[in-house]
């Protein structure tokens, strides 16, 4: 689809564009189900809290990503999750109802359609990369897992994580002082390398 087309094609589905600054809340938890995202500028993430407030990050969001579509074209009535700018961001808010009218009655709308299928297909490749990293026991093997699967993504030994300490330890759900001990005790027994945020597997 060609860059004036989909700027036609937002305009049809009376896209609302909104610039959000660094954490910033996009969508709150228990908003209304009624609309999706697409991130045009900067990150965002998705993010879940348990009940004593402790935050896990569920997805990370790049210009393009789509969010809270799996909601959005569901039966859910409301997120029961947060979507939140990580970094300044600029994104389109698409009501459902108008994305379905577009898409019945003009042509070049089925590209779109077809592409926030594919989103939805690969955000729940992602969340199934996520399970299998979370079902994990020990923050030892989570955060192994997590440097494996990114290495193979990759396809190097040697990955730059784009957390930071305390996110990488919301993303796999452990105490960020218990990472750190992990992350010492691999480094000494020369199973990984770490300098900072970069990771090499020996």
């Amino acid at each position: 689809m060609a860059d004036a087309d989909i700027l036609f094609a937002f305009a049809d589905m009376q896209s609302v564009k909104r610039q959000f600054r660094n954490d910033q809340v996009i969508m709150a938890e228990g908003a209304k189900a009624d609309r999706f995202g697409i991130v045009l500028e900067g990150c965002a993430q998705t993010e879940q809290f348990d009940v004593t407030g402790n935050k896990y990050i569920i997805s990370d969001l790049r210009p393009g990503d789509i969010f809270a579509d799996s909601f959005a074209f569901s039966d859910a009535d409301e997120l029961s999750v947060e979507i939140r700018a990580s970094g300044d961001c600029r994104v389109a808010l698409i009501e459902t109802a108008n994305f379905y009218a577009c898409a019945l009655k003009r042509d070049n709308l089925r590209v779109v359609l077809k592409n926030a299928l594919n989103a939805i297909a690969n955000a729940n490749l992602m969340l199934n990369r996520r399970m299998e990293i979370l079902s994990k026991r020990r923050t030892r093997d989570k955060l192994l897992a997590f440097l494996t699967m990114q290495s193979r993504l990759k396809d190097s030994s040697t990955v730059v994580v784009e957390y930071g300490r305390q996110e990488l330890a919301d993303y796999l759900c452990v105490d960020r002082s218990g990472l750190c001990v992990e992350i010492g005790k691999l480094c000494r027994e020369k199973i990984i390398k770490c300098s900072h945020n970069v990771f090499t597997l020996l």
